[in-house]
């Protein structure tokens, strides 16, 4: 299998080739940006420092620094708009402010273990642990359900022709969603590979949707979901914990892949705006396409509310189906020669409708999510 696992090193090579760029830059033509590495100034080293925040590498007691252009989201396009800037093709004068820390981040050590689809024993597990590590920069309510997540007012879901977003199928059902962020790795919720209160895996399949509308079922090779969501008959004891990773040894590249981010308190205070994408039921289809069988991918948007024990709430529409499924925000600049750059960058991972505020739910990513999936050395490649 190939070994395409972090591309922090190749983001550092490529990096390289901007010393000619920056180097008479001075610090007067600086000050006014955010400085990732709090050195005082914006150089290189500002576009590595955030990629390593990105990847899980360490969690800082204040991250303000680390988003660049100030929207209130940690993601790859603060990386960029860096690189962008150190070779003059954006300017400072349209970034605002720094926003204020994100309270959330602590250093913290998740424990999880692994589950072998190829095993006939579902209790034959690996176990390991992750630590995300500090960066000194010296200059649950029972009313939360994973079932029938609803139509929050009218039906507000399009159609999603992204193949990024994929089927999780539990013994050979269309069952839940899931999205790949590299090529052999899909996110999901835990409860779509995992039920809790029965403590056993499902039987596990993704199906791949191609822009041709071509379909692709694949095995995974194995599923890691943290240790407290697998050790507990009780999903309301460990909602913050909904997530899990699936590899996969076919590469997914073709189908492309979303960016992880992290949205600090700025963007949900202010009541950010995000897109919900799955495979929901289709008894939850919108009215022009009722009838149709379930397996069509849609998206619908909305705003969030707020931010409780590690999950965001939000407004957007989401059904029974869309479990597992990305929840992004989507980020665009162009720079001074006229090139767009789009991203969608995913800030929690859809899990569940709360019946008593009557908004939708998803797992926040955070250092230690990020760690997870970006920058884990016990996946096998």
């Amino acid at each position: 299998m190939k070994n395409k696992k972090r591309s922090i090193s190749a983001l550092m090579a490529a990096t390289a080739v901007l010393t000619v760029s920056t180097a008479s830059m001075t610090s007067s033509a600086v000050t006014t940006v955010r400085d990732a590495n709090g050195d005082g100034k914006i150089y290189l080293n500002d576009v590595i420092t955030t990629s390593y925040y990105l990847a899980g590498k360490y969690n800082p007691s204040s991250v303000k620094s680390f988003d660049f252009d100030g929207n209130g989201i940690i993601s790859a396009m603060d990386s960029e708009k860096i690189q962008q800037y150190l070779v003059g093709n954006i300017n400072d004068s349209s970034l605002p402010g720094p926003v204020g820390a994100d309270s959330q981040a602590v250093a913290t050590t998740r424990n999880y273990v692994r589950h072998y689809y190829n095993n006939s024993s579902s209790n034959t597990i690996n176990e390991y642990s992750l630590t995300v590590n500090p960066f000194d920069n010296t200059v649950s309510s029972n009313s939360k359900t994973t079932q029938n997540r609803i139509i929050i007012s009218d039906n507000d879901m399009i159609r999603d022709y992204d193949t990024a977003v994929v089927h999780i199928m539990k013994d050979n059902a269309l069952y839940g969603s899931g999205f790949i962020i590299d090529d052999h790795i899909i996110a999901t919720a835990a409860h779509c590979v995992y039920k809790c209160e029965s403590q056993q895996f499902f039987n596990t399949k993704i199906k791949l949707v191609d822009k041709d509308n071509n379909e692709t079922v694949v095995t995974p090779i194995y599923t890691d979901i943290s240790k407290i969501y697998h050790n507990t008959t009780d999903y309301g004891d460990c909602e913050k914990y909904d997530y899990a990773l699936i590899y996969v040894e076919e590469d997914l590249s073709e189908y492309g892949s979303f960016k992880l981010g992290s949205a600090l308190s700025e963007y949900i205070n202010n009541h950010g705006q995000v897109i919900v994408s799955g495979f929901p039921s289709s008894d939850w289809y919108p009215d022009n396409y009722q009838g149709l069988p379930f397996g069509i991918r849609f998206k619908a948007k909305g705003k969030i509310d707020s931010l409780e024990n590690g999950r965001i709430y939000y407004d957007a529409d989401t059904a029974g189906g869309d479990s597992g499924g990305p929840v992004y925000a989507e980020e665009a600049f162009i720079t001074k020669n006229g090139t767009v750059y789009d991203y969608k960058t995913v800030i929690a991972i859809n899990t569940a409708h709360d019946n008593e505020k009557n908004l939708n739910v998803g797992i926040r990513i955070t250092p230690d999510i990020l760690k997870f999936y970006n920058s884990n050395p016990n996946i096998e490649y």
